[in-house]
């Protein structure tokens, strides 16, 4: 029998969409909150990082499978994108900073997701985290729900951190944030 791509879009999924398909007429819809002026949601702020007319400067496919998911990355001047899209099962995605940015280089992100079981999401069912200062050779493990997907944005810092001494620091070494 055929298989059933029928479900209903999360709202992540909704979110991540003009991040993903290429279009000069992009079409996006606000989700009002009541307690919340429009430029102070996150995720209006998001939307406001497309670029004019949805024009990308660079776009890398990192992985897929067909079918089971897909991982690209796009930039738009000194913003990266690494956005994902999981099929209809669970999974743990590894995103590798270095796929993208500069080595030892300093990077805010943050994170757009679907929740977990134990999260309890704020803006109209996506998860938003933010980490400062991380470091290009970092590696962040997302568990991934059947039929989800994330948004990781990638920002330069406004005040970058000096980098190490070689002498006195490992260079290179891996750091693992697990969420």
């Amino acid at each position: 029998p055929p298989r059933s791509h029928h479900h209903s879009a999360t709202t992540l999924q909704r979110l991540i969409t003009p991040f993903v398909a290429t279009s000069p007429f992009p079409v996006i819809a606000t989700f009002p909150c009541p307690h919340l002026p429009l430029a102070a949601q996150p995720l209006t702020t998001l939307w406001s990082e497309l670029p004019p007319d949805n024009i990308w400067d660079e776009t890398i496919p990192l992985r897929s499978e067909p079918d089971l998911y897909f991982v690209i990355a796009r930039r738009s001047g000194t913003r990266w994108f690494i956005i994902a899209v999981n099929g209809s099962a669970s999974r743990v995605h590894t995103v590798r900073l270095e796929d993208t940015l500069p080595p030892g280089t300093f990077w805010n992100l943050t994170l757009y997701r679907d929740p977990t079981s134990l999260d309890t999401p704020r803006y109209h069912g996506v998860v938003v985290e933010t980490f400062n200062n991380l470091h290009a050779s970092d590696k962040i493990k997302l568990e991934v729900a059947a039929n989800s997907g994330y948004l990781l944005a990638q920002v330069p810092p406004p005040h970058p951190l000096p980098m190490p001494d070689p002498s006195t620091t490992l260079l290179g070494t891996e750091s693992t944030l697990a969420l």
